[in-house]
């Protein structure tokens, strides 16, 4: 008989942690898990739309139910309960223990926290987040890098904790031919002598993004262009910065990033903190070679995956360097299923 298991989160948009789910929910074995996906709030993006045929036991919205208690009476009828985010873990506190409930911690709640929301509210945010972990019975706590796990054990008990790796979809996710990648700068009237380096994200404080474009600047490399693909309250103060240099090129939010990664050579980070960033996977899967600020999540990036990248202070125009990674089963949504898998049947070994 089929598990059948559901996936609980925040809402449904285009954004990293959500992106996570929808990977995992893809690479399930629809052979052993009938899935259902279910989000906190209802919104009009319509991006559920990318992972609905997957969802065997369909897609609910906490809004659309008429009280709390027949919504959680639904979600007591699941075998296994996985929570992402904020108020998602708060809720696993009325689902039955009876239910196998996990969570996936994306971010390092004090840092994240602050420089999302400010000092007191970080404070706040982050503690009740820890109270929510303790209190609410999960079965395991999952970190999606060694460094969130070591700081989650410094206010959890270590007995449940562990850590699975973010992965992508290598059927969306994947490299160019030369010929290919030619022929898409092509397209879109680019060079095929010029450098390429790309950052995909918000323009938050803790992206850093405004020292990313002040960095590009200081080097001068030759033959160079920036692509900065997203959007956010720091976008005015990029484009000041960028001061209206031809080769820093803004592309605005899409929902089709990889487009963007297969024509470039390099993807760049300089952020001050990330759990296992989502859009460096996506890159590297691309074919970019990762420059990354030296931050424990990307030194666990470049530990794992040393033909990659390296630290954005080894730049130089000399010395910029080729993605030689052949094994992308190590950074693929199929590994890390694999690995959830494992989780969720735990109880029956």
């Amino acid at each position: 008989m089929k598990k059948k298991i559901g996936f609980i989160v925040p809402e449904i948009k285009n954004c990293g942690p959500i992106n996570v789910v929808f990977n995992i929910i893809s690479f399930l074995s629809k052979e052993i898990f009938d899935v259902q996906l279910i989000a906190v709030r209802k919104n009009n993006i319509g991006y559920e739309t990318h992972i609905q045929k997957e969802c065997s036991l369909g897609i609910i919205y906490m809004s659309d139910y008429p009280s709390k208690n027949s919504f959680f009476s639904d979600l007591n009828k699941l075998d296994i309960l996985h929570s992402h985010g904020y108020f998602p873990d708060k809720y696993m506190k009325f689902v039955n223990t009876n239910v196998r409930k996990l969570t996936t911690i994306h971010s390092l709640f004090y840092k994240d926290y602050i420089k999302e929301y400010g000092l007191l509210k970080g404070i706040i945010g982050a503690t009740f987040h820890f109270h929510y972990l303790k209190k609410n019975h999960f079965d395991k706590i999952i970190a999606c890098s060694k460094s969130i796990k070591k700081n989650l054990s410094k206010y959890l008990k270590k007995d449940n904790l562990t850590h699975i790796y973010n992965g992508v979809n290598p059927k969306v996710y994947k490299p160019l031919s030369n010929e290919q990648k030619s022929e898409a700068r092509k397209k879109l009237g680019l060079k095929n002598d010029y450098k390429i380096f790309i950052f995909a994200g918000r323009f938050i404080r803790r992206k850093r993004v405004p020292e990313l474009i002040s960095f590009f600047n200081e080097k001068q490399f030759n033959n160079t262009q920036l692509f900065l693909l997203g959007e956010g309250v720091e976008e005015t103060i990029c484009r000041k910065k960028a001061n209206n240099n031809p080769n820093i090129i803004f592309l605005g939010f899409s929902n089709t990033p990889e487009k963007y990664y297969q024509i470039a050579d390099y993807v760049i980070s300089t952020s001050s903190t990330e759990g296992y960033p989502m859009s460096i996977l996506e890159a590297v899967s691309c074919g970019c070679y990762a420059y990354l600020s030296n931050i424990p999540s990307h030194k666990e990036f470049l530990e794992n995956n040393p033909s990659c990248g390296d630290f954005i202070e080894s730049i130089s125009e000399n010395n910029l360097l080729e993605n030689k990674n052949t094994n992308l089963y190590n950074l693929s949504a199929q590994k890390m299923a694999d690995e959830y898998t494992k989780i969720y049947l735990e109880e029956e070994e």
